[in-house]
């Protein structure tokens, strides 16, 4: 559920504003993975207890689970961005040839 809130308040965010996703944020989304991935491992470590199930840090499937998830997470924002500037595109010259 704590995942879910925020991308969902995001999607009304962007149905009701005129603002665009910018793929030029894309690099910062990737190092804040990056750095996600490393408080990630240092807790793991810490603890003795894996954040997520999944994510163990015992071998080296951890780090292509990591650059599986940025990589697919890249590609959704790419084509959420891309999909965003078609909308808006798209309502905007409706807007324009209604006046």
């Amino acid at each position: 559920m704590a995942h879910i809130v925020p991308g969902f308040v995001c999607i009304i965010n962007t149905w009701l504003t005129n603002s665009k996703l910018s793929k030029k944020f894309l690099p910062g989304l990737i190092f804040f993975g990056l750095i996600y991935a490393i408080v990630n491992f240092y807790m793991t470590k810490k603890t003795g207890k894996p954040i997520y199930p999944f994510l163990t840090w015992e071998g080296p499937d951890s780090l292509l689970i990591i650059a599986a998830m940025i990589a697919v997470f890249s590609l959704f924002y790419m084509g959420m961005s891309w999909m965003d500037g078609q909308l808006k595109h798209h309502s905007l010259t409706l807007l324009h040839e209604k006046r």
